[in-house]
């Protein structure tokens, strides 16, 4: 992929998840949340999977940093329920070898309900002619 083609504003991963019992049981094994959501979805859950889409879908390469992130939530989802997950680019920045990139997350329920928005910044080694 040519990131030095990512523009602010594009949008870089748009995905549709739905939150099964299996999964969030598994979620909520591995960061050891031993916390009772009964049929609502942990936030982080909604926030990890919004991050997953946007790595895969921009390939990115080994060598990756991520640099910071931060999330606000408006509004909690119940298990089962389908929920859309939409990253676009802030900025895209080349500085000492690295290119930073500065996404914008937001993920919205069916009935078109916000549920989280986010900020994301990953350093991505720069390959010479992608400069």
């Amino acid at each position: 992929m040519d990131y030095s083609q990512l523009q602010p504003e594009s949008i870089i991963s748009k995905n549709q998840y739905e939150f099964s019992e299996d999964f969030i049981n598994k979620y909520t094994e591995s960061v050891k949340d031993s916390s009772n959501y009964k049929n609502s979805v942990p936030p982080m859950a909604i926030s990890a999977l919004s991050i997953r889409g946007v790595l895969n879908d921009l390939k990115i390469p080994g060598g990756t940093v991520h640099v910071s992130q931060e999330f606000n939530y408006f509004s909690s989802i119940e298990k089962s329920e389908l929920i859309e997950c939409l990253a676009t680019i802030i900025s895209n920045n080349v500085r000492g070898g690295w290119r930073f990139l500065s996404i914008k997350l937001e993920t919205i329920s069916t009935d078109q309900k916000l549920i989280m928005t986010g900020k994301s910044t990953i350093m991505i080694p720069v390959e010479k002619n992608n400069a």
